[in-house]
């Protein structure tokens, strides 16, 4: 009993003895923190001059162009930094005549729709054969694309009747080629792709008469009202087989002095939807390499 009495002093010794070994290794460590706290940091090298300009433009826009670092640098940080907070200030007349090709990027998107109908509007057209704009540009946008449309819509449909066709024929070869594999006869006929061979001359050939007709290098060289007047007067199907017997660059000569709406409009033959993504990506283009108002871009 004695001896138990004697060990407890001794555990809270050891234990006392344990804490402030620990109290004295967290004080020891006090000083480097406060020393750690001590230290700053080295100072950071301020940019002066053009090079601060041209830090200002690289991060605010998407690139000084040329010119740019003289302009802000006559002007002044300062200033250049209130007049992109203030893009009215800004004169933007140079981008303003550029933008002016694309008639169609200033329009609400109520009468961008309706000027340049997408698949869901001819849809309808078709389906309750309701008439067409009044407007002779716009008869001949409606015209067109209702023609590609329905000349789309029956190519699809004939590629899928084709496919059905070839599965259902390609079952018949097989069976024909088993019943003659007997004799060692294999039948010409019963392969398809001669079909196709003796059927690809007499298509090229359909073409080059529909196209032959055409006279578009006449057409081409009118004066611009005069062209303009002759293309609209085609029929859909005309109008197609004259835009794709057109090269690149016959396309441009086409659109040569139109006013911006007649070259819009000769564009949207081509397709509405594929114009107005072209003229999106060609608008944010001018944007961003000649505005002067940054926040624009």
């Amino acid at each position: 009993m004695a001896i138990s009495m004697n060990c407890r002093p001794m555990a809270k010794g050891s234990l006392r003895a344990v804490v402030a070994s620990l109290l004295c290794g967290l004080m020891a460590e006090q000083p480097m923190v406060a020393a750690a706290k001590v230290k700053r940091a080295a100072p950071v090298k301020q940019i002066q001059g053009d090079e601060r300009v041209l830090h200002a433009l690289n991060r605010f826009t998407f690139g000084p162009r040329p010119g740019d670092v003289a302009a802000v640098r006559t002007m002044g940080l300062q200033r250049w930094f209130e007049q992109q907070l203030n893009p009215t200030s800004i004169d933007d007349s140079a981008l303003e005549e550029r933008l002016a090709a694309f008639p169609a990027m200033k329009m609400q998107q109520a009468e961008l729709m309706e000027r340049y109908p997408g698949p869901q509007v001819l849809r309808q057209i078709i389906a309750k054969n309701l008439p067409l704009p009044t407007d002779p540009l716009e008869h001949a946008i409606y015209a067109d694309d209702i023609a590609v449309y329905e000349a789309t819509k029956a190519k699809q449909e004939a590629a899928k009747a084709d496919a059905a066709s070839a599965g259902k024929s390609s079952t018949g070869d097989l069976m024909r080629l088993a019943m003659t594999k007997g004799d060692g006869i294999q039948s010409k006929a019963a392969l398809p792709a001669n079909d196709v061979a003796m059927a690809t001359p007499a298509m090229a050939a359909h073409e080059d008469q529909l196209y032959s007709g055409l006279d578009a290098a006449k057409i081409i060289n009118l004066p611009p009202e005069q062209r303009m007047q002759k293309i609209l007067a085609m029929q859909p199907a005309d109008l197609l087989a004259f835009r794709k017997s057109l090269s690149q660059s016959e396309l441009a000569a086409a659109a040569e002095g139109l006013a911006p709406l007649q070259r819009e409009t000769l564009a949207a033959l081509q397709g509405s939807e594929r114009m107005i993504g072209g003229e999106l990506l060609a608008s944010r283009m001018l944007r961003d390499i000649y505005s002067d108002g940054n926040w624009r871009r």
